[in-house]
């Protein structure tokens, strides 16, 4: 129990952050990329019913509703898993993170031994490396963004740069926000600097005279 709470509460955290980091970004997703990842979620959830026995024909005949109906009550939630994976892509861009072969081999392993197979049995498949390799930066990406959540901002960390070399519009569109949003964490951090620093020479100022009337004195 303790274990699951404490992954319920990494997860929601993970959440919350990536939430955080897209709040303020555009994106300009294209309907057929929207379209593509409702596909996907109406497919997944045809075949968990297919585990219970049921068609997806079935079940919206017994709820009443068309799947059209359905489709778009999946649009919020596939507009939102793809502003995540885009995200995390840029991070993983941005950052260059990378997946090593010895992580990839791994996660093989793993999942051979999960299926009862040998892992030779697997290993020539590219698209399930593939899917892997994309599942163990995605989880780097992660860990990035949420271990540096409450860093502050370096300035040799080049957004605006990273959004003129990418070719990809959300990518540009990310980056472009985080290069602005950038900018005026930078000029704010100077701001509070020169703020302490014209308090502390303002009150070496007003000591010193006072230490020199006690030498004097």
């Amino acid at each position: 129990l303790e274990e699951a709470a404490e992954n319920k509460a990494k997860v929601e955290t993970e959440n919350a952050v990536i939430d955080k980091v897209i709040e303020n970004a555009e994106f300009d997703l294209p309907d057929a990329m929207v379209e593509t990842q409702i596909d996907n979620s109406v497919r997944d959830f045809a075949q968990r019913l297919s585990y219970q026995g049921l068609k997806l024909e079935q079940y919206l005949k017994m709820i009443g509703k068309t799947e059209e109906e359905v489709r778009k009550e999946y649009e919020p939630q596939a507009i939102e898993a793809i502003k995540s994976r885009l995200t995390l892509e840029a991070v993983r861009k941005a950052e260059k993170i990378e997946a090593t072969d010895e992580e990839i081999n791994a996660k093989l392993e793993e999942m051979a031994k999960n299926y009862g197979k040998k892992v030779e049995e697997i290993n020539d498949n590219e698209n399930l490396k593939d899917y892997i390799k994309e599942g163990i930066e995605s989880e780097k990406a992660i860990d990035f963004i949420v271990k540096n959540a409450k860093i502050k901002v370096k300035e040799n960390y080049n957004w605006q740069k990273i959004a003129q070399d990418t070719h990809f519009t959300y990518q540009k569109a990310i980056c472009e926000t985080m290069a602005e949003r950038q900018k005026k964490q930078i000029a704010q951090e100077k701001a509070r600097i020169e703020k302490k620093n014209s308090a502390v020479e303002k009150e070496t100022n007003n000591i010193l005279p006072f230490k020199k009337r006690q030498i004097f004195a």
